[in-house]
């Protein structure tokens, strides 16, 4: 049973299928009760501050910036979580720089190649909602595994609308 006036929900039946919304204080309310679990978590990462190559070309940023990705195997269906060991989470900082948080381990070199910078934007680019934002061109790993210029994510994008 669930009390809608505490939680901020409301039902709504439309051809025999229930209907539940939140309304978006009561959102941002549990968004921000778990902020001090978030914070415990993040902290118990090894964070390392990653530099692009001069001649690497740009990290993109997106509409959304957090990648929180496995590292290893998972098991099939299991998603990553910010707590799980086994996952990297990914914040590009700037067009070259980006923080990489791990469990217990630190990455051999904190400098990114050009075929780096392209995995990492390619992910990026797998979260996208609406928006992209580069200072110019950049690569992208696309999952043929090509690598995409700038004019062709545009153009993939645009067959995907």
């Amino acid at each position: 049973q669930v009390n809608s006036e505490r939680c901020g929900a409301s039902f709504a039946a439309q051809t025999s299928i229930i209907t539940i919304e939140i309304k978006q204080n009561v959102r941002l309310a549990m968004m921000a009760s778990m902020l001090p679990t978030l914070l415990n978590l993040f902290m118990l990462r090894q964070w390392t501050v990653l530099r692009t190559r001069p001649d690497a070309g740009d990290l993109i940023c997106t509409d959304h910036p957090v990648l929180l990705e496995w590292i290893k195997r998972a098991p099939s269906g299991e998603s990553p979580g910010f707590g799980l060991q086994n996952t990297a989470v990914f914040v590009p900082i700037g067009p070259s720089a980006a923080l990489l948080g791990l469990w217990d381990a630190e990455p051999k070199d904190a400098t990114l190649t050009r075929d780096q910078v392209a995995v990492w934007n390619g992910e990026l680019l797998g979260y996208i909602d609406r928006f992209v934002f580069s200072r110019g061109g950049f690569a992208a790993l696309h999952k043929s595994g090509a690598i995409d210029t700038q004019a062709d994510v545009i153009r993939r994008w645009a067959k995907s609308i």
